[in-house]
């Protein structure tokens, strides 16, 4: 892959991975140079070790490192996540909102603090979605009781909950089995299998009256501390099936120009090894692609150098981010629909930490 204004001539992408590749080349994707969860940005080494700048917690731990990643608010782990955020101020804009909901596989940080609770979706169901299998034999029991008025406004939030949620999942199961797909995924791996699940919701927007939606799958196994590349070829391939498959299905469904996949993990390696493996370092190198990416580029900036005089090796070989999350996410809110700065302060409270130039716009992220 060409590098456009990095230190270096010539980047790669690894082999298992050549969908990147391919939509590099057919300006979809835009790779994200040594990006990670930041409060406020870092120029040199100096201003860490001397702590000039505002340091987050969670550096190198998986934990704190995914809690951020997934809230892209640095300052604390109890903040709610970033997709909750968005699509609450979509939906709750002034002026035209939009009909939203999330979808998820697991409850995960980065759906908290929507209008709703995202739907939780099964990769292995045949109907997408795990459902009360006794919902039949007790639904009139179920109206029973929680139809009944009540005195306490918790009671009656609880109740309106139960039933909402039971007949809402019942609605979506039935919709979601008489789906049928254009192309076919490997279900047998699970990052397939939720990627089809997500191309079922999308194909059901307009019976679910859907205008913005957000969707999190995950692939876990790459904490390489023993091996170099043994899991991250494992997994790579099978993300690279999902999203070669994907993008299959939503040129079938004229939908890819109306989707982006953003890869997030919770921090790159070190840089150095550890005698078998790598080790936990915090900047790492992703990538976003869809049909109207403004693809083509490296956005952010990777290293000058990556040896210990590096200018931003804070030792071990873990590189400070460049770029924090807020760069990319910046630009996604902004195609999503959020209008305004006051309006995107809500979805990324650090807004104002980040200069310009650290921060990729609708106009330059997308097309």
């Amino acid at each position: 892959v060409e590098a456009n204004e990095q230190p270096c001539g010539t980047f790669g992408v690894h082999h298992k991975l050549p969908i990147l590749k391919t939509l590099y080349d057919a300006k979809q994707c835009a790779f994200l140079a040594n990006t990670g969860f930041l409060i406020e940005p870092f120029d040199t080494v100096d201003e860490f070790k001397k702590k000039a700048k505002k340091i987050p917690k969670g550096i190198g731990d998986h934990r704190g490192a995914q809690t951020h990643a997934q809230t892209v608010d640095a300052r604390s782990v109890s903040s709610p996540g970033v997709l909750g955020r968005l699509m609450k101020q979509l939906s709750t804009k002034k002026k035209s909102p939009y009909k939203t909901n999330l979808f998820s596989f697991n409850n995960m940080k980065i759906t908290e603090g929507g209008m709703t609770s995202p739907y939780i979706l099964s990769k292995t169901s045949t109907t997408g979605i795990p459902q009360f299998k006794q919902y039949s034999q007790y639904q009139d029991i179920i109206a029973n009781v929680t139809s009944r008025g009540s005195h306490s406004h918790f009671a009656n939030t609880i109740s309106n909950s139960i039933s909402s949620a039971l007949e809402q999942t019942e609605e979506l199961a039935t919709l979601m089995e008489g789906v049928k797909l254009t192309k076919t995924f490997n279900v047998d791996r699970e990052i397939n299998s939720a990627f089809n699940q997500i191309s079922k919701i999308i194909k059901l927007r307009d019976e679910l009256k859907l205008e913005r939606a957000g969707f999190i799958a995950s692939v876990y196994g790459f904490d390489t501390h023993q091996s170099f590349d043994d899991q991250t070829s494992l997994h790579f391939d099978r993300i690279n099936s999902a999203i070669s498959t994907f993008k299959e299905e939503m040129d079938a469904q004229n939908m890819w120009d109306n989707v982006a996949i953003l890869l997030v993990s919770d921090f790159g390696r070190t840089i150095t090894s550890n005698g078998k493996g790598t080790d936990h370092g915090w900047g790492g190198n992703y990538a976003v692609v869809g049909g109207k990416v403004n693809g083509g580029k490296i956005l952010g900036k990777y290293p000058t150098k990556l040896g210990n005089d590096g200018e931003l090796n804070i030792g071990r070989g873990r590189i400070i981010p460049s770029t924090g999350w807020e760069g990319v996410w910046s630009g996604l809110s902004e195609w999503m629909g959020v209008e305004n700065d006051e309006e995107l302060t809500q979805v990324l409270p650090n807004l104002k930490n980040f200069p310009e130039s650290k921060l990729f716009r609708r106009d330059e992220l997308f097309k």
